[in-house]
């Protein structure tokens, strides 16, 4: 027999008080099976949280590679949100012609987070892929130095333009997903296979995972 899948959402709700940190309070499940895809699934979920709990709620979302289809873009967008997606090999075209800018120049920032040193190049003027309806692609790449001499390096993809949204509040944007993946896999069942959709007060995390 089939397994059903299923799509999660998942409210992560700042309470700024003296002993209290963030909690994280699942919201909704949509569930899809043979013909149906976490991505639909995820578009579906999307559209409810829109509905259920308006557009003041989040102020952007921040999405995997797996998510930054056009599809999911023009549904976020829809719903009035922008998006900051990770930038991944299942978009060559974009992926190579960052790389392609952002080696040959110095970074267009340096600074300190902690006691890790990063660089970030930025550009806004990409050119969207053929199916995505936007004007243009603006997109972000760091490289974390730690101490240790570890390097994370990642590019993200966003259409919050350079004038809405600095350097570094984006790279705090996409460092945030991490922050709320870890916050999901403790809190969201442990399904055959979840896309998952975590929010905080200013902005919603998509993701997937296999156990």
């Amino acid at each position: 027999m089939p397994t059903e899948r299923s799509s999660a959402i998942a409210i992560t709700s700042s309470l700024r008080q003296w002993s209290v940190g963030t909690l994280t309070l699942p919201v909704d499940v949509e569930p899809y099976g043979p013909g149906d895809s976490e991505y639909t699934a995820g578009q579906r979920l999307l559209c409810r949280v829109r509905v259920n709990l308006g557009s003041c709620f989040i102020d952007y979302v921040v999405v995997d590679g797996e998510f930054a289809t056009a599809p999911f873009l023009h549904v976020a967008g829809k719903a009035g949100w922008p998006v900051v997606a990770r930038l991944k090999d299942n978009l060559p075209e974009l992926s190579q012609a960052a790389e392609r800018r952002f080696r040959s120049r110095p970074p267009d920032l340096e600074f300190r987070d902690g006691t890790d040193r990063v660089q970030i190049w930025d550009a806004d003027d990409f050119d969207p892929w053929e199916s995505l309806q936007w004007d243009t692609v603006r997109v972000i790449r760091y490289r974390q130095h730690h101490r240790n001499g570890d390097i994370v390096a990642a590019s993200w993809l966003t259409n919050f333009s350079s004038r809405q949204i600095s350097r570094r509040c984006l790279y705090s944007m996409a460092k945030s997903r991490w922050h709320i993946e870890k916050t999901k896999v403790s809190t969201m069942p442990r399904t055959a296979m979840d896309s998952s959709i975590f929010a905080t007060t200013t902005s919603a995390a998509c993701s997937w995972y296999g156990c």
